[in-house]
């Protein structure tokens, strides 16, 4: 069933640009090249070839706040592996894309009597592409606490679960732990990571390879002195 998207996440490293876009789209690419020969009469096209990834975005400029569109896309163009994830809800268990991204372009339109309007556009360079699976946490904390789990899946031999933390508002410090069970009251949950955060940012943690027959999956954060504004998101790939 399809619906309008009126609440979408979108965070880019350590800003929540959702107050101030009003457009974005994630969109998949796959290599076009073909193996055609002599004497076929149709194009064939042989499979694991390249593929691609681009996000864009738009929305209404602004550029008074730190986290404001405009001085993160100025800082982020031209750099390399910036963190984006995109979610269609900002309630955790929404539908989440990680992608590590390369800002090529940022644009503002500044017209008499009109609100200034911004578009930037993006193309994978984390080397995943993107991944797609849940927001697991977006709180604001002051102490210890644990998410809710979620069913997101085992993962096999050839598979990484990829983490995808955004700290926009940092304290002193918080560890941001990676948790699986094969049941979703966790009785025997298993540590998969373990990240410290210290400062505001973004970070894919390094990915968790497979086989890992759990299925379950929740965030726990612990250890936290002062005050901060987290979310993460898990997939498997």
């Amino acid at each position: 069933m399809a619906y309008a998207l009126t609440d979408a996440l979108i965070l880019m490293g350590g800003y929540n640009l959702s107050g101030d876009l009003n457009q974005v789209a994630v969109n998949l690419e796959a290599g076009e090249e073909t193996d055609t020969t002599f004497g076929d009469t149709f194009h064939s096209r042989p499979g694991g070839q390249v593929g691609d990834v681009k996000m864009s975005a738009s929305g209404f400029w602004q550029s008074a706040a730190s986290n404001a569109p405009d001085p993160v896309a100025i800082t982020a163009l031209g750099t390399a592996g910036t963190l984006v994830t995109v979610a269609d809800t900002s309630a955790v268990g929404s539908t989440a894309y990680l992608l590590g991204v390369h800002e090529g372009k940022y644009a503002v339109d500044n017209t008499h009597g009109s609100v200034s309007a911004f578009t930037l556009e993006t193309s994978g360079s984390a080397g995943f592409g993107v991944a797609r699976g849940k927001l697991m946490l977006a709180s604001t904390l002051s102490g210890s606490t644990t998410g809710t789990g979620y069913q997101i899946g085992a993962v096999t031999s050839t598979q990484k679960v990829y983490i995808a933390i955004h700290v926009t508002v940092a304290g002193t410090t918080a560890d941001v732990i990676i948790e699986s069970d094969d049941n979703g009251s966790f009785t025997s949950a298993t540590t998969r990571s373990t990240t410290t955060a210290t400062t505001t940012g973004g970070a894919v943690v390094t990915p968790v390879n497979g086989p890992i027959t759990d299925d379950y999956w929740r965030v726990r954060v612990a250890n936290v002195t002062g005050t901060f504004l987290i979310a993460v998101a898990v997939a498997i790939k």
